[in-house]
């Protein structure tokens, strides 16, 4: 299947390209009366290396162009007034809407998976969680460089006090 072969090289583009700053994706397979089989991405890139997510948008576009040699590609990021639920372009997770918006876009993406299985013969892999880190997110900004013992210290004065008040 020339499709699969695409999709293959697609991800190893993206993986090759961002590297590091890849922070995961994730697509589903989806078929529709019109448009066939066709994929639905999100992508999450470090928002410290790359600002202008329009541009990165433009780079796919043009990579699967490339590989594919035929198709198309619609971006959400390019027509953000349409959409109900928002969770595209520089966002913050802390967002309760960003949050809400991510929580439907993975739904719609595993939904899609049982009318998928059901109407072709080859059972394809309809949802894939793609390339993300394993554990919680790493914390953002230098460790805190605090002198040992530092959290006990306490002014000479409230330790007379405290300690006599103990006794």
């Amino acid at each position: 299947m020339p499709f699969k072969a695409d999709c293959e090289a697609f991800h190893r583009a993206i993986d090759r390209h961002y590297g590091n700053a890849l922070l995961g994706y994730a697509w589903a397979l989806e078929y529709g009366r019109d448009t066939r089989f066709h994929k639905h991405y999100l992508v999450l890139l470090d928002p410290r290396r790359f600002k202008d997510d329009l541009a990165e948008v433009a780079y796919l576009r043009l990579k699967w162009e490339a590989i594919a040699k035929h198709g198309w590609m619609y971006s959400s990021n390019e027509s953000t007034d349409d959409h109900a639920h928002r969770a595209f372009g520089l966002i913050r997770l802390s967002d309760p809407e960003v949050v809400s918006g991510l929580r439907f876009i993975v739904s719609y993406f595993t939904l899609a998976a049982l009318f998928v299985k059901l109407s072709h013969r080859d059972k394809p892999r309809t949802f894939y969680p793609g390339k993300f880190p394993k554990g919680p997110a790493p914390t953002v900004g230098r460790p805190r460089q605090t002198p040992r013992g530092a959290h006990l210290r306490v002014p000479v004065d409230e330790a007379v006090c405290r300690y006599q008040n103990f006794i």
